[in-house]
Protein backbone atom coordinates (compact mmCIF):
# COMPACT_ATOMS: atom_id res chain seq x y z
CA UNK A 1 0.00 0.00 0.00
CA UNK A 2 2.81 2.37 0.85
CA UNK A 3 4.44 1.65 -2.53
CA UNK A 4 1.18 2.46 -4.36
CA UNK A 5 0.75 5.59 -2.29
CA UNK A 6 4.27 6.73 -3.15
CA UNK A 7 3.66 5.98 -6.80
CA UNK A 8 0.51 8.13 -6.96
CA UNK A 9 2.18 10.93 -5.01
CA UNK A 10 5.00 10.86 -7.58
CA UNK A 11 2.51 10.99 -10.44
CA UNK A 12 0.61 13.79 -8.75
CA UNK A 13 3.72 15.90 -8.32
CA UNK A 14 4.60 15.48 -12.02
CA UNK A 15 1.06 16.39 -13.03
CA UNK A 16 1.27 19.52 -10.93
CA UNK A 17 4.48 20.51 -12.69
CA UNK A 18 2.90 19.90 -16.11
CA UNK A 19 -0.16 21.95 -15.19
CA UNK A 20 2.06 24.76 -13.96
CA UNK A 21 4.04 24.68 -17.20
CA UNK A 22 0.83 24.78 -19.25
CA UNK A 23 -0.46 27.72 -17.22
CA UNK A 24 2.88 29.48 -17.68
CA UNK A 25 2.78 28.91 -21.45
CA UNK A 26 -0.78 30.23 -21.63
CA UNK A 27 0.21 33.29 -19.64
CA UNK A 28 3.21 33.91 -21.92
CA UNK A 29 0.97 33.56 -25.00
CA UNK A 30 -1.50 36.07 -23.58
CA UNK A 31 1.36 38.44 -22.78
CA UNK A 32 2.76 38.14 -26.33
CA UNK A 33 -0.72 38.76 -27.73
CA UNK A 34 -1.15 41.89 -25.62
CA UNK A 35 2.29 43.16 -26.65
CA UNK A 36 1.39 42.56 -30.32
CA UNK A 37 -1.92 44.41 -29.92
CA UNK A 38 -0.23 47.36 -28.23
CA UNK A 39 2.48 47.37 -30.92
CA UNK A 40 -0.12 47.45 -33.68
CA UNK A 41 -1.96 50.28 -31.94
CA UNK A 42 1.27 52.27 -31.66
CA UNK A 43 2.10 51.56 -35.32
CA UNK A 44 -1.35 52.68 -36.43
CA UNK A 45 -1.03 55.78 -34.27
CA UNK A 46 2.32 56.65 -35.87
CA UNK A 47 0.92 56.02 -39.36
CA UNK A 48 -2.15 58.14 -38.66
CA UNK A 49 0.06 60.95 -37.34
CA UNK A 50 2.26 60.74 -40.42
CA UNK A 51 -0.77 60.76 -42.71
CA UNK A 52 -2.22 63.73 -40.83
CA UNK A 53 1.08 65.62 -41.08
CA UNK A 54 1.43 64.81 -44.80
CA UNK A 55 -2.17 65.83 -45.46
CA UNK A 56 -1.56 69.12 -43.64
CA UNK A 57 1.57 69.82 -45.70
CA UNK A 58 -0.27 69.08 -48.96
CA UNK A 59 -3.11 71.36 -47.91
CA UNK A 60 -0.64 74.14 -47.15
CA UNK A 61 1.02 73.72 -50.55
CA UNK A 62 -2.35 73.85 -52.31
CA UNK A 63 -3.29 77.00 -50.41
CA UNK A 64 -0.05 78.76 -51.31
CA UNK A 65 -0.37 81.18 -54.19
CA UNK A 66 1.86 80.24 -57.15
CA UNK A 67 4.73 82.56 -57.89
CA UNK A 68 3.77 82.69 -61.59
CA UNK A 69 0.39 83.78 -62.98
CA UNK A 70 -1.18 85.19 -66.14
CA UNK A 71 0.83 82.97 -68.49
CA UNK A 72 0.47 83.08 -72.28
CA UNK A 73 1.93 81.07 -75.17
CA UNK A 74 2.11 81.80 -78.89
CA UNK A 75 3.93 80.52 -81.98
CA UNK A 76 6.72 82.79 -83.17
CA UNK A 77 8.19 80.88 -86.15
CA UNK A 78 8.02 77.45 -87.80
CA UNK A 79 10.81 75.52 -89.55
CA UNK A 80 9.54 71.99 -90.17
CA UNK A 81 12.56 71.13 -92.33
CA UNK A 82 14.58 71.32 -89.13
CA UNK A 83 11.56 70.10 -87.12
CA UNK A 84 11.80 73.20 -84.95
CA UNK A 85 9.05 75.53 -83.76
CA UNK A 86 9.83 78.76 -81.94
CA UNK A 87 7.42 79.59 -79.11
CA UNK A 88 6.93 82.86 -77.27
CA UNK A 89 6.19 82.58 -73.54
CA UNK A 90 5.12 85.42 -71.23
CA UNK A 91 4.43 85.29 -67.51
CA UNK A 92 3.95 87.55 -64.51
CA UNK A 93 5.53 87.22 -61.05
CA UNK A 94 3.71 88.15 -57.87
CA UNK A 95 6.80 89.85 -56.48
CA UNK A 96 10.34 90.56 -57.64
CA UNK A 97 13.22 91.69 -55.44
CA UNK A 98 15.51 94.48 -56.66
CA UNK A 99 18.58 92.28 -57.11
CA UNK A 100 16.73 89.31 -58.62
CA UNK A 101 17.80 87.68 -61.88
CA UNK A 102 14.77 86.29 -63.72
CA UNK A 103 15.09 83.36 -66.08
CA UNK A 104 13.39 80.27 -67.46
CA UNK A 105 14.46 76.64 -67.15
CA UNK A 106 13.49 74.28 -69.98
CA UNK A 107 13.54 70.48 -69.85
CA UNK A 108 13.32 68.33 -73.00
CA UNK A 109 11.65 64.94 -72.51
CA UNK A 110 11.06 61.88 -74.63
CA UNK A 111 7.56 62.06 -76.09
CA UNK A 112 4.84 60.64 -73.80
CA UNK A 113 7.35 59.59 -71.14
CA UNK A 114 6.34 62.00 -68.40
CA UNK A 115 8.26 64.50 -66.30
CA UNK A 116 8.93 62.36 -63.23
CA UNK A 117 10.36 59.47 -65.27
CA UNK A 118 12.86 61.60 -67.13
CA UNK A 119 13.87 64.48 -64.88
CA UNK A 120 16.82 62.57 -63.41
CA UNK A 121 18.20 61.80 -66.88
CA UNK A 122 17.90 65.03 -68.84
CA UNK A 123 19.37 68.40 -67.87
CA UNK A 124 17.56 71.69 -67.52
CA UNK A 125 18.71 74.44 -69.90
CA UNK A 126 18.56 78.11 -68.90
CA UNK A 127 16.90 80.80 -71.02
CA UNK A 128 17.30 84.50 -70.33
CA UNK A 129 14.09 86.38 -69.57
CA UNK A 130 13.31 89.92 -70.69
CA UNK A 131 11.15 92.30 -68.68
CA UNK A 132 8.22 93.60 -70.74
CA UNK A 133 6.18 95.28 -68.00
CA UNK A 134 5.70 95.54 -64.26
CA UNK A 135 6.81 92.14 -62.94
CA UNK A 136 6.10 90.68 -66.38
CA UNK A 137 8.67 88.75 -68.42
CA UNK A 138 9.08 86.92 -71.70
CA UNK A 139 11.37 84.30 -73.24
CA UNK A 140 11.69 82.40 -76.50
CA UNK A 141 12.17 78.63 -76.66
CA UNK A 142 12.53 76.17 -79.53
CA UNK A 143 10.60 72.90 -79.47
CA UNK A 144 10.29 69.86 -81.72
CA UNK A 145 7.12 67.81 -82.31
CA UNK A 146 9.17 64.70 -81.52
CA UNK A 147 9.60 65.70 -77.85
CA UNK A 148 7.68 66.96 -74.83
CA UNK A 149 8.83 69.93 -72.75
CA UNK A 150 8.58 71.30 -69.22
CA UNK A 151 9.28 74.91 -68.24
CA UNK A 152 10.03 76.40 -64.84
CA UNK A 153 10.42 80.17 -64.30
CA UNK A 154 12.83 81.18 -61.54
CA UNK A 155 13.90 84.25 -59.61
CA UNK A 156 17.49 84.24 -58.36
CA UNK A 157 18.78 86.82 -55.90
CA UNK A 158 19.38 86.80 -52.16
CA UNK A 159 16.79 84.01 -52.21
CA UNK A 160 16.24 81.68 -55.17
CA UNK A 161 12.59 80.95 -55.91
CA UNK A 162 11.40 78.26 -58.32
CA UNK A 163 7.90 77.95 -59.66
CA UNK A 164 6.38 74.51 -60.10
CA UNK A 165 7.22 72.96 -63.51
CA UNK A 166 4.48 73.05 -66.14
CA UNK A 167 4.08 71.49 -69.57
CA UNK A 168 4.43 73.44 -72.79
CA UNK A 169 0.98 73.26 -74.49
CA UNK A 170 1.04 70.32 -76.89
CA UNK A 171 -1.56 71.85 -79.21
CA UNK A 172 0.92 74.52 -80.34
CA UNK A 173 3.47 72.16 -81.85
CA UNK A 174 2.31 68.50 -81.79
CA UNK A 175 -0.41 66.45 -83.50
CA UNK A 176 -3.02 64.57 -81.50
CA UNK A 177 -2.00 61.12 -80.27
CA UNK A 178 -3.82 58.30 -82.14
CA UNK A 179 -6.63 56.82 -80.05
CA UNK A 180 -8.53 53.55 -80.49
CA UNK A 181 -12.08 54.24 -81.71
CA UNK A 182 -13.29 50.75 -82.65
CA UNK A 183 -12.15 47.13 -82.58
CA UNK A 184 -13.27 43.56 -83.26
CA UNK A 185 -11.98 40.36 -81.70
CA UNK A 186 -14.79 37.84 -82.38
CA UNK A 187 -16.01 36.59 -85.77
CA UNK A 188 -18.18 33.83 -87.22
CA UNK A 189 -15.07 32.34 -88.87
CA UNK A 190 -13.66 31.44 -85.44
CA UNK A 191 -11.39 29.55 -84.93
CA UNK A 192 -10.12 29.94 -88.52
CA UNK A 193 -9.81 33.73 -88.60
CA UNK A 194 -9.42 35.42 -91.98
CA UNK A 195 -7.51 38.65 -92.60
CA UNK A 196 -9.55 41.52 -91.17
CA UNK A 197 -11.77 39.38 -88.92
CA UNK A 198 -9.84 40.92 -86.05
CA UNK A 199 -9.07 44.62 -86.38
CA UNK A 200 -8.49 47.88 -84.51
CA UNK A 201 -9.57 51.31 -85.77
CA UNK A 202 -7.63 54.42 -84.76
CA UNK A 203 -8.81 58.02 -84.82
CA UNK A 204 -6.19 60.65 -85.65
CA UNK A 205 -8.16 63.79 -84.89
CA UNK A 206 -6.56 67.13 -85.48
CA UNK A 207 -5.27 68.78 -82.35
CA UNK A 208 -7.65 71.34 -80.87
CA UNK A 209 -5.62 74.33 -81.99
CA UNK A 210 -7.34 77.55 -83.00
CA UNK A 211 -8.22 78.30 -86.62
CA UNK A 212 -6.21 81.51 -86.29
CA UNK A 213 -3.08 79.46 -85.67
CA UNK A 214 -3.74 77.29 -88.74
CA UNK A 215 -4.39 80.34 -90.87
CA UNK A 216 -1.07 81.90 -89.87
CA UNK A 217 0.88 78.63 -89.83
CA UNK A 218 -0.92 76.09 -92.08
CA UNK A 219 2.07 73.75 -91.80
CA UNK A 220 1.08 73.12 -88.16
CA UNK A 221 -2.13 71.43 -89.29
CA UNK A 222 -1.20 67.77 -88.87
CA UNK A 223 -3.17 65.81 -91.48
CA UNK A 224 -2.17 62.12 -91.63
CA UNK A 225 -0.90 60.93 -95.00
CA UNK A 226 -0.01 57.31 -94.24
CA UNK A 227 -0.13 55.12 -91.14
CA UNK A 228 1.94 51.97 -90.75
CA UNK A 229 1.91 49.40 -87.96
CA UNK A 230 4.60 47.13 -86.63
CA UNK A 231 3.56 44.36 -84.24
CA UNK A 232 4.18 40.78 -83.19
CA UNK A 233 1.72 37.94 -83.66
CA UNK A 234 2.65 34.69 -81.94
CA UNK A 235 6.21 35.98 -81.69
CA UNK A 236 6.54 36.79 -85.41
CA UNK A 237 7.09 40.40 -86.50
CA UNK A 238 4.61 41.94 -88.97
CA UNK A 239 4.64 45.29 -90.80
CA UNK A 240 1.39 46.48 -92.29
CA UNK A 241 -0.20 49.64 -93.67
CA UNK A 242 -3.49 50.80 -92.18
CA UNK A 243 -6.46 51.47 -94.46
CA UNK A 244 -8.69 54.54 -94.34
CA UNK A 245 -12.38 54.19 -93.60
CA UNK A 246 -15.01 56.85 -93.02
CA UNK A 247 -16.62 56.58 -89.61
CA UNK A 248 -20.26 55.51 -89.83
CA UNK A 249 -21.35 56.46 -86.31
CA UNK A 250 -23.77 59.38 -86.07
CA UNK A 251 -22.57 62.69 -84.73
CA UNK A 252 -23.90 63.69 -81.32
CA UNK A 253 -24.52 67.21 -82.65
CA UNK A 254 -26.85 66.75 -85.64
CA UNK A 255 -27.36 63.00 -85.95
CA UNK A 256 -25.48 62.89 -89.24
CA UNK A 257 -22.43 60.67 -89.87
CA UNK A 258 -19.39 62.37 -88.38
CA UNK A 259 -17.43 62.05 -91.60
CA UNK A 260 -14.21 61.53 -89.65
CA UNK A 261 -11.66 59.11 -91.00
CA UNK A 262 -10.62 56.02 -89.09
CA UNK A 263 -7.40 54.18 -89.79
CA UNK A 264 -8.02 50.43 -89.63
CA UNK A 265 -5.38 47.84 -88.75
CA UNK A 266 -6.51 44.43 -90.09
CA UNK A 267 -4.77 41.58 -88.30
CA UNK A 268 -3.51 38.67 -90.44
CA UNK A 269 -5.34 35.37 -90.82
CA UNK A 270 -4.61 32.79 -88.14
CA UNK A 271 -6.02 29.64 -86.58
CA UNK A 272 -7.12 29.49 -82.97
CA UNK A 273 -5.90 31.91 -80.34
CA UNK A 274 -3.17 34.38 -81.23
CA UNK A 275 -0.95 36.58 -79.09
CA UNK A 276 -0.62 40.18 -80.36
CA UNK A 277 1.96 42.45 -78.74
CA UNK A 278 4.47 45.30 -79.22
CA UNK A 279 2.27 47.51 -81.41
CA UNK A 280 4.01 50.60 -82.83
CA UNK A 281 2.20 53.04 -85.13
CA UNK A 282 4.22 55.29 -87.43
CA UNK A 283 2.31 58.23 -88.89
CA UNK A 284 3.56 60.36 -91.77
CA UNK A 285 1.77 63.71 -91.98
CA UNK A 286 1.25 65.88 -95.04
CA UNK A 287 3.53 68.54 -93.55
CA UNK A 288 6.45 66.07 -93.70
CA UNK A 289 6.62 65.21 -90.00
CA UNK A 290 6.89 61.50 -89.20
CA UNK A 291 6.14 60.31 -85.65
CA UNK A 292 5.90 56.92 -83.94
CA UNK A 293 3.51 55.97 -81.14
CA UNK A 294 3.73 52.96 -78.84
CA UNK A 295 0.18 51.53 -78.53
CA UNK A 296 1.13 48.23 -76.88
CA UNK A 297 -0.69 48.96 -73.61
CA UNK A 298 -3.88 49.97 -75.40
CA UNK A 299 -3.68 46.82 -77.52
CA UNK A 300 -3.70 44.74 -74.34
CA UNK A 301 -6.50 46.85 -72.83
CA UNK A 302 -8.85 46.54 -75.81
CA UNK A 303 -7.95 43.01 -76.87
CA UNK A 304 -7.05 41.17 -73.65
CA UNK A 305 -8.38 37.87 -75.01
CA UNK A 306 -5.81 37.92 -77.79
CA UNK A 307 -2.76 38.56 -75.65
Amino acid sequence: MEEKKGFWEHIGSKSSIIVCLLLLLIQMYRLDLQVSIVGNQLHNLVDSNQVAMLSHEIQQLNQEEPMVFNESWSVNAVDLEQQLISLHYEWSLREVSEDAHIGLQVLELEKNQGFFQEQTINQWTIKEAEMVGLNRFQAEIEVSPTHDYQVQPFSKGMVTTLNRPSSVPYSLYQPATPSIATYSIYHSNEPNYQTGDKYIGFRLDEQSASNDLWEEYPELRYLPKTVEAEFRMNGKMFQQALREEEEEEESLINGEPSGETLWILDFPAHKGNAAFEDLILTVEYHNGIRLSYDKSEELYFFLPESM
